[in-house]
């Protein structure tokens, strides 16, 4: 078939519909074609050099950044005009790179060589919050954006983000300056601030100038105010000579830049000319260089540059407010004195923010001073802080297998529980035990004097009482009981021993008659303590403050004795060899070694469990038969998990230590909070398993646990924190406030962490992977170090109320 249209052709009358037509038909065998411009940026329909996708390129500020969403995900969609020949670029970049001719034009060369502040640093993705997100082209949303659903996958995931250093594990963010920004307290820095405050109009020898900025006003007319290394006068140089002389006596200096840098103020914008210093000589060698650290100053590019005290306003107040990097700008815009020339613009000022606060070189794998590497307490939670799910698309999720191994579970929850029966079992031997459980639930409430609340609750679960004899249950019961156990059951049944005693044993046999792991209650590690003390070699109030509920009932059993009543050690022992016999075929886990190692920019997770911060453990394929009966116990305690956010973000689970407030890292959470979060992130980081986590769900986190890894777990109690555990039913062996060393444990620490974080959301909501890992973890830090000064404080004055 031949073409309709010949590109030679012409058309008698000229217009705007025929123009396109025509520019179409000429350029449909051209890889790059020029379109219309918006008003601030130049746009470009590019095929890849492969003919596979044709997308918009645009290019502003000297910047191109394509709008292909494979491009995006694959990080190599934004690249500066004098790096559009890097290896790694997006294809479009390429094929732009070999039609240079159709956009070499519109490059400003004085912006690319660093004079213009628009074109200052590369980022990928702008740092807006999610009230700019959604505000279109003047709130920097990106015009031809695909749907965040029709992003692909890239297929190769990258290894390597060039803000972050895998090896020292250091960010650093792209700027001028190299050196360390000065503390608040610092004498130098509030001497800086209040010079710079004082650069106003309104004081002597400053004005403004005919374009708006602060200027020096001299006997020779307005001119740029100067910065230059401090002079020593005793320094001696590296040619033998020295940096001053009685024919110099403020020595000798040259233009650092060959113009002014603008100095962004609260109140304006001043000019100042950089000077280095020179020694007498004048040799290269010598030359002291204006790095800005004297005058607090961060120079983000050779023409733009800002004090650390709007650095440290930044800071103060996001951490207490919402605030975002728009709302800043906007609100320190309203001091200026003049309106022609504006403070940095919010691409800029972001730029600005993270090379700043990366040249503090904080290693974040900090521990709690206290506790170390390894803490033994831990609190953990989800929080509602993310980035979109176009920036998270390289980070897999935390739960996925990292090893081919399979593991199945060593025993299940069924074999765990006081009525324990295996899932081969047959149908009448399941039915009888889980009567007898029934039945010893029964004869628990009536002993507590609470049968009819019990019946109650049972019949709200639809749970259908029966009704039979106390008799009948009492034989039932006896008969599903091994001959260990008879003699103490029996006796509480006929309430055969004391009052004080009768009511001692209920809140244990409460917990027997549950669906949960008898090692709620008689927990694994005291297991050889209880066996030393029924046995008579260690005393009983070495258990007071590990198994409270068993120290009481020995305790009140041996009152008007010696020793202990055979029926209660012959029940005790029985339950401790039990547990022992059944843990004896743990499966062996993992040793402790560096699989993964610290990149938090490109893993999206950050824990500090560890030195070096990387994952100590594979995590194999868990194969479980019936996760729904299985990592569940038959409570009336459930969790709703969103399968995920309505504002299509990704979440955050953190970890704390309850005693003294440390964060411990976290991880990104792309689709919905769940067990795994706590079980992964604990086993792959962790060297040995926490003694005590809080968590709001678990009961439910506790057999989740031991179903995959029990010998790693066995050891460890689980406990709600306690503005959850009020919504709990399960038994009371998850409420912490038994447990006299815990008691000053805050297990509230991670809501207030999230309230914490909370401030920070709307300035980080739509940040690419690398900057929102940074930007959470240095704002973690600083809520670590603020922990560690009030502990501090707190320390020295019990100290002085002590004297």
């Amino acid at each position: 078939m031949g073409t309709l249209i010949s590109s030679g052709m012409t058309l008698d009358a000229t217009t705007p519909i025929r123009n396109k037509i025509m520019e179409s038909v000429v350029g449909r065998n051209n890889a790059v074609i020029k379109l219309d411009n918006s008003k601030r940026f130049h746009r470009f329909s590019v095929v890849s050099p492969d003919f596979q996708s044709c997308h918009i390129v645009n290019l502003e500020t000297n910047k191109f950044a394509c709008q292909s969403g494979r491009c995006r995900a694959d990080k190599g969609h934004t690249r500066k005009v004098t790096h559009i020949e890097d290896a790694d670029s997006c294809p479009h970049m390429k094929a732009l790179n070999a039609n240079k001719e159709l956009w070499v034009g519109l490059v400003d060369s004085d912006s690319v060589d660093g004079g213009d502040e628009e074109a200052a640093i590369g980022y990928e993705e702008a740092a807006i919050g999610d009230e700019e997100a959604a505000g279109g082209d003047e709130a920097g949303a990106m015009p031809d954006q695909v749907l965040e659903n029709d992003i692909p996958i890239p297929h190769e995931e990258p290894t390597s983000v060039p803000e972050f250093d895998p090896v020292s594990g250091l960010w650093t963010f792209q700027s001028v300056s190299s050196h360390c920004p000065r503390q608040q307290e610092d004498p130098i820095f509030r001497k800086a601030a209040e010079y710079r405050s004082s650069l106003s109009p309104c004081n002597s020898g400053v004005s403004l100038d005919d374009g708006g900025y602060l200027v020096a006003d001299t006997t020779d007319g307005p001119k740029p105010f100067t910065l230059s290394p401090l002079l020593d006068k005793e320094q001696i140089c590296i040619c033998g000579t020295k940096y001053w002389s009685l024919e110099f006596p403020e020595g000798i200096v040259k233009p650092h830049y060959t113009r002014a840098t603008n100095v962004y103020l609260h109140h304006g914008v001043a000019k100042f000319m950089v000077y280095d210093r020179e020694c007498l000589q004048k040799k290269p060698e010598c030359l002291i260089r204006y790095s800005g650290r004297q005058d607090a100053l961060h120079f983000l590019t050779s023409c733009t540059a800002a004090g650390d005290e709007i650095g440290w306003d930044y800071v103060n107040l996001v951490t207490n407010s919402q605030s975002s990097f728009t709302a800043f700008c906007k609100n320190i815009n309203t001091r200026y004195y003049s309106s022609d020339v504006p403070f940095m613009s919010r691409r800029v000022f972001t730029d600005f923010i993270f090379s700043w606060l990366s040249n503090f070189k904080i290693d974040f794998r900090q521990p709690c001073s206290r506790c170390g590497h390894n803490p033994k307490v831990l609190v953990c939670d989800g929080t509602k802080i993310g980035m979109s799910f176009r920036n998270s698309v390289a980070i897999k999720p935390i739960e996925v297998p990292t090893c081919s191994d399979e593991v199945r579970p060593c025993h299940t929850r069924s074999g765990r529980q006081f009525f324990a029966y295996h899932l081969s079992d047959s149908k009448s031997h399941k039915d009888g035990k889980k009567l007898a459980q029934h039945d010893l639930a029964y004869f628990v409430a009536r002993n507590s004097n609470k049968l009819k609340e019990w019946e109650h609750k049972q019949t709200k679960k639809g749970v259908t009482v029966s009704e039979r004899s106390e008799a009948e249950r009492k034989s039932h019961l006896l008969g599903e009981l091994p001959s260990a156990c008879k003699p103490l059951v029996n006796k509480f049944i006929d309430r055969d021993m004391s009052h004080e005693l009768l009511q001692c044993m209920c809140p244990i046999f409460k917990v027997l008659a549950s669906e949960h792991a008898v090692t709620s209650l008689f927990n694994y590690r005291y297991l050889n303590l209880l066996l030393s003390v029924l046995e008579g070699a260690t005393d009983v109030n070495h258990l007071k403050h590990k198994m409270p509920e068993i120290y009481k009932v020995l305790y009140v059993a041996t009152k008007d004795e010696d020793t202990f009543p055979d029926s209660i050690q012959q029940f005790f022992k029985f339950v401790v060899s039990t547990i022992l016999e059944l843990h004896s075929s743990d499966r062996d886990f993992y040793p402790a070694e560096t699989v993964e190692n610290y990149n938090p920019a490109v893993t999206g997770h950050a824990y500090y469990f560890t030195p070096h911060g990387g994952k100590v453990r594979h995590l194999p394929n868990y194969v479980v038969s019936k996760p729904s009966k299985e990592d569940q116990a038959n409570t009336s305690c459930h969790k709703r998990y969103a399968d995920a956010t309505k504002s299509g973000k990704t979440y955050l689970f953190v970890w704390s230590d309850p005693f003294h407030g440390h964060c411990y890292g976290f991880h990104v959470i792309k689709q919905s909070e769940g067990r795994k979060d706590p079980f992964t992130s604990i086993f792959s980081f962790m060297d040995e398993c926490p003694d005590t986590i809080f968590y709001d769900f678990s009961c439910q986190l506790e057999e989740y646990c031991l179903n995959r890894e029990p010998k790693y777990w066995r050891n460890c109690q689980f406990f709600h924190d306690i503005f959850h555990g009020f919504t709990h039913k399960c038994p009371f062996v998850y409420n912490s406030r038994r447990l006299a060393s815990l008691s000053s444990a805050n297990s509230e620490i991670c809501e207030q962490l999230n309230a914490y974080l909370q401030k920070i959301k709307y300035s980080a909501g739509s940040m690419s992977q690398s900057h929102f890992m940074f930007y959470m973890q240095f704002f973690i830090h600083l809520w670590n170090e603020n922990k560690r000064k009030t502990l501090a404080r707190e320390e020295r004055m019990a100290l002085l109320l002590s004297k």
